[in-house]
C-alpha cells in the first residue's frame, strides 16, 4: 500500500460478503437491524484487513538498507602498488585457492570479461564469481582459508580491485571480512559497475592481522524492491557476475 493510500481506498462498491438475507437469522432467532448492521460492519472490517495485509506483500519484498554506506576504514585508491600479493588470479591454480560461499554458485578463472572495461585489471586473468539465484539484496560470498595463518603485521592496508555488472547499474557494495579464528574485522565499500574499482581496507588498528585464518569477500546491490510486483524483472532473483584481485 502506498503511503498516501488509506483503508478507504480498498472499499470496493458492493463488497459485501453474502446476501443480506444470509444474516437475518442467527441461531434460529430474528436479528435486530442494529445488530445486523454491526455484524455486517465487522465482516466488512475483517474483509478490509485481509485485503490490506495481502496488498502490502510487495512493499516488504525488499531489504533495502538506507543506512548502508562505505565504512570509515575504506580508502579509495587510484592505483595499487602492493608490497605483497595474496592473489593475482593470473592462473586457474591461483583462483582455485578460493571457494564459493553463501549464495555463490561457482568461481572460475577467466582471461577476459564481458562487461566494461572488457579486460582484466592486470596480468592475464581474474577470478569470476557466479551467484545463486537469490534476491538482489542478499550478500554473495567467496572465501579463502589459510592452513598457515597469514601474517600481515607489516602491512597497514589490504588492497583490492573489484568489478561487477548486473540488473541495475547502481548501489553495488562489497564487504571484506578478515578472520583470525573467532575474531573478525570488516569494511564495506560502495563500488561502481562496469569498471574496476580499487580501494584499500585500513587494518592497522586491528591487533590480529598477524594471524589471519580466513578472508571473506561478499557483494550485493542495495536496491529497494518496493513497487516491483512478484515475477517482475529483478524481483525473484538478480543475476550478476563479480571479478576480483587482491
Amino acid at each position: 500500500m502506498k503511503n498516501n493510500q488509506s483503508l478507504n481506498d480498498f472499499l470496493l462498491p458492493n463488497a459485501i460478503v453474502g446476501k443480506e438475507s444470509n444474516f437475518l437469522l442467527l441461531s434460529g432467532k430474528t436479528t435486530p437491524l442494529r445488530f445486523l448492521l454491526h455484524f455486517k460492519e465487522l465482516l466488512l472490517l475483517i474483509f478490509i484487513l485481509v485485503l490490506f495485509s495481502v496488498s502490502t506483500i510487495p512493499v516488504f519484498a525488499g531489504a533495502y538498507d538506507e543506512d548502508l554506506k562505505t565504512t570509515d576504514n575504506i580508502m579509495d585508491a587510484s592505483m595499487i602498488y602492493p608490497s605483497k600479493v595474496i592473489n593475482d588470479f593470473n592462473s586457474a591454480e591461483n583462483v582455485a585457492t578460493w571457494q564459493a560461499g553463501e549464495n555463490s554458485k561457482e568461481i572460475n578463472y577467466v582471461t577476459s570479461i564481458a562487461n566494461g572495461p572488457n579486460s582484466v585489471y592486470e596480468g592475464s586473468g581474474a577470478l569470476e564469481q557466479t551467484p545463486e539465484l537469490v534476491k538482489v539484496y542478499e550478500w554473495r560470498t567467496i572465501y579463502r582459508e589459510f592452513d598457515t595463518p597469514l601474517n600481515l603485521s607489516d602491512h597497514n592496508y589490504l588492497a583490492l580491485a573489484a568489478n561487477s555488472w548486473g540488473w541495475q547499474p547502481v548501489d553495488y557494495f562489497i564487504k571484506v571480512t578478515l578472520h583470525s579464528n573467532q575474531d573478525s574485522y570488516e569494511g564495506i565499500a560502495q563500488i561502481n559497475s562496469d569498471q574496476w574499482n580499487t580501494f584499500l581496507l585500513d587494518m592497522k588498528d586491528w591487533g590480529n592481522r598477524d594471524a589471519i585464518t580466513k578472508i571473506e569477500i561478499s557483494y550485493m546491490q542495495n536496491f529497494d524492491l518496493e513497487g516491483i510486483e512478484p515475477g517482475g524483472p529483478g524481483y525473484d532473483h538478480w543475476m550478476v557476475n563479480f571479478k576480483l584481485i587482491i
